[in-house]
């Protein structure tokens, strides 16, 4: 796991976000504009518990707050998967395309990069390839990866189950 300095991560960011270098526009008729979203657990209006300032992230080291989805579920902006409590399935997977993997961003500001070793989102992520977004989701209203279940032994489901604020 690789980690990077607080003050790279918002630099970068921040100028990625604005010269628009976030755009993933991999299909037809889905356009993308972006490839990481926020965490469903931070200020969300979509989901109205967890986390609504900084304030109340009791452990920001171990918050995520950006994480790179999987071009397919890319809709609104937020990345969801339950709490560890009641984890059973990702609302949207994370993506795995790099060394089926992606990065992550956490509340402190660090920046790490995750391997998805479970068997569960390695096959979704095969089943639902970022190159093909055109024959996959025909419909940019209907997300064919929504609701991906798992199983709670699942480790990466686990994992990113842990690094949501609980409610």
């Amino acid at each position: 796991m690789r980690t990077y300095p607080k003050s790279s991560f918002t630099v970068v960011l921040a100028a990625l976000l604005f010269l628009g270098a976030l755009s993933l526009t991999t299909g037809v008729p889905v356009p993308h504009n972006q490839s990481y979203s926020m965490s469903v657990w931070l200020g969300s209006n979509i989901r109205k518990t967890g986390a609504r300032t900084s304030g109340q992230i009791r452990t920001p080291s171990q918050i995520f707050v950006f994480i790179d989805e999987n071009a397919i579920s890319i809709d609104n902006g937020t990345f969801g998967v339950h709490e560890a409590s009641v984890a059973n399935n990702f609302w949207n997977p994370p993506a795995n395309r790099h060394s089926k993997g992606c990065n992550l961003s956490f509340a402190d500001g660090h920046v790490e990069h995750w391997k998805w070793t479970g068997p569960y989102l390695n096959g979704h992520n095969e089943k639902f390839g970022a190159d093909d977004t055109h024959t996959q989701r025909p419909d940019p209203d209907v997300n064919p990866a929504a609701m991906l279940y798992s199983k709670r032994t699942d480790p990466d489901l686990m994992r990113l189950a842990n690094a949501v604020p609980v409610p």
